[in-house]
């Protein structure tokens, strides 16, 4: 009993090791922020997503609200558009009395709604206070400075690709359904993104391996010691 006992224990020390070395596949997170992008009544402010999943069952963006209570009968909206045709292929809206300042606030759609590779995500504010969302834009001084913290898609202006793009991400993160084979998935790929990443660096991989393999054996020496039924 113990000896299975200290083995699951070494097992799941290795795979926790292995997830430093892995990006558990998920949904697109943008959490850096440094520049809060104001919401007049009417405007809307676009980003297009890559979602991992082709379904969507929400969206969370950080808001600001200049340390004021936000307009308790306001709306913040946001929609799931189709960047090539225009089509509204969801849209939800968050009650200005729950926004809080510097907080996410999260839309969800019911049910989740089927996507492309890329969809175009619109937020806008109807509410009688100022309202922002927070963002990661160039500062000044920054000037030849690549700022891209969200590769997968980009920040366009008056919420429409047609807009043309502006340098720098919304502060975001896309929300998809879970369900009971979620945990497996993002254990095989915990292991899968492990090996593929090990991989581009063959040095640092062989030291990792020789590593774990080193303090699993001085795990079970020092189990061994302790019990001498073993």
């Amino acid at each position: 009993m113990r000896r299975a006992t200290a083995g699951l224990a070494l097992v799941v020390v290795l795979l926790a090791g292995a997830a430093g070395c892995g990006r558990v596949g998920g949904e697109p997170f943008q959490p850096t922020l440094n520049t809060p992008i104001t919401l007049e009544a009417g405007e809307v402010v676009g980003q297009t997503v890559n979602p991992a999943d082709d379904r969507v069952s929400g969206l969370a963006v950080v808001v600001a609200t200049f340390a004021a209570d936000p307009d308790p009968t306001g709306e913040l909206e946001v929609a799931l558009r189709d960047p090539a045709s225009g089509e509204v292929l969801a849209s939800a809206a968050v009650p200005g009395d729950v926004l809080v300042d510097g907080g996410w606030a999260e839309a969800r759609f019911e049910p989740a709604v089927e996507v492309g590779d890329v969809v175009l995500a619109e937020v806008g504010w109807q509410g009688g206070s100022p309202l922002a969302l927070w963002a990661n834009t160039p500062l000044e001084g920054t000037d030849g400075i690549t700022n891209d913290p969200y590769a997968g898609g980009e920040l366009v202006a008056g919420g429409s690709v047609a807009g043309g793009s502006i340098e720098g991400d919304l502060a975001f993160r896309v929300i998809s359904p879970s369900g009971p084979g979620e945990v497996v998935d993002q254990v095989v790929e915990v292991a899968r993104s492990t090996g593929a990443r090990l991989a581009d660096e063959p040095v640092f991989a062989v030291l990792w391996l020789l590593a774990a393999a080193g303090g699993l054996t001085l795990a079970a020496w020092g189990l061994r010691r302790r019990d001498p039924r073993i």
